[in-house]
């Protein structure tokens, strides 16, 4: 499923406009290292796939067992016109989306739905 672009407005504004599956998708890197979000401002922790996460050189600190997360710092996360330092993610080995942002994450933005469209800027 390919990601929506976004639009770059005024004061630092990210709008998001909706896929055919009603999810808002962007390409971010983590670390520097290129993914696709998606951003689910519901889900309250961001997580990231298992390869994802290979690719970005994350690991977890301790052996995980029965597919449960794990989390870490990411000292980087950039997407659109933000970049967020230092957010926890859990490390998710079946998790379909490369990462997903969730609210420990976007709580660092004003984050708001109107006209069908996400918004997203800086607080």
């Amino acid at each position: 499923m390919p990601y929506v672009e976004g639009e770059a407005g005024t004061a630092g504004t990210l709008v998001l406009h909706p896929g055919a599956d009603g999810s808002y998708r962007i390409p971010g890197t983590v670390n520097g290292s290129p993914l696709t979000f998606l951003i689910e401002h519901n889900a309250p922790r961001t997580a990231i796939s298992g390869s994802a996460a290979q690719e970005a050189g994350l690991q977890c600190e301790k052996p995980v067992r029965g597919g449960r997360p794990c989390a870490v710092t990411v000292h980087e996360i950039d997407f659109g016109n933000f970049e967020l330092d230092d957010v926890v993610v859990d490390i998710v080995p079946a998790q379909p989306d490369d990462l997903r942002l969730g609210r420990n994450a976007l709580r660092r933005l004003k984050v708001r739905e109107a006209g069908g469209a996400l918004h997203l800027s800086r607080k």
